[in-house]
């Protein structure tokens, strides 16, 4: 039936139920001449990433109006929205969607130090500010400071299918050598989480709270060690540790 679609895997992965669910739904008045675009071309990946898509269409609560590059984009709400005014669990609680705004605009600004002093001028409402900023707003009566977890992460990664990231204790010995508590004391003035599981923390209902804490509280020394130690039982070998 229409609403009904069945997939035929030619390799298992592990991650078909994620990136399904995470599927984005196009329109398809304006994707089905993109897609067939791309059908007529010899590298059709190589076409639809040069696609531009300047007045974007989705089902969320905001429209698109207007997009002036490299000033501002421009929102009004979406009377249609499927969720307005609908009740929904959340957690223990109870969410209501309900739109309080009838416009958005995005301003593009060059620099944080732009963005900021608009902020300040009351040019802009709300915007993100670096964790060295932060004292400086707390300070101002007339500013309000908002922090919540992240329920995403940032990472490195790196092609597993390829030598030497292929190697599981490859990967783990260039674990030991990132100090994620460094880089979140020192460059994000502890507005971070050091995070060992691919689920952010904040995600409690998912995050397992017992994954490996490599490297956790360990000196710089002691983590070149331990990947020494570990590049040496897997088998790689090299002329001087200076």
């Amino acid at each position: 039936d229409d609403y009904t679609l069945k997939y035929y895997l030619t390799n298992k992965t592990v991650n078909f139920y994620h990136k399904t669910m995470m599927m984005i739904i196009l329109q398809e008045r304006k994707w089905s001449q993109i897609a067939e675009g791309a059908r007529r071309k010899v590298d059709p990946t190589e076409y639809l990433t040069q696609c531009q898509i300047t007045t974007p269409m989705g089902a969320g609560p905001f429209k698109f109006v207007e997009w002036k590059r490299g000033s501002y984009i421009l929102l009004e709400k979406n009377p249609d929205w499927f969720f307005k005014d609908q009740t929904l669990p959340m957690g223990n609680d109870k969410l209501k969607y309900d739109l309080k705004v009838d416009k958005i605009l995005f301003k593009f600004y060059a620099s944080s130090e732009t963005r900021i002093l608009a902020l300040k001028n009351g040019d802009i409402d709300i915007c993100t500010i670096p964790a060295a900023d932060i004292a400086d707003f707390e300070a101002d009566p007339d500013m309000t400071i908002l922090e919540w977890g992240n329920d995403w992460l940032d990472f490195i990664g790196f092609n597993c299918t390829k030598p030497p990231f292929n190697d599981p204790a490859f990967r783990k010995a260039l674990h030991y050598l990132i100090d994620k508590e460094f880089l979140v004391d020192k460059l994000q003035q502890g507005y971070a989480i050091a995070q060992y599981s691919v689920i952010p923390a904040i995600n409690t209902f998912w995050c397992n709270p017992d994954c490996p804490t490599y490297g956790m509280g360990m000196s710089m020394e002691e983590r070149i060690q331990k990947a020494i130690e570990i590049l040496k039982g897997a088998g790689y070998t090299w002329e001087s540790e200076s």
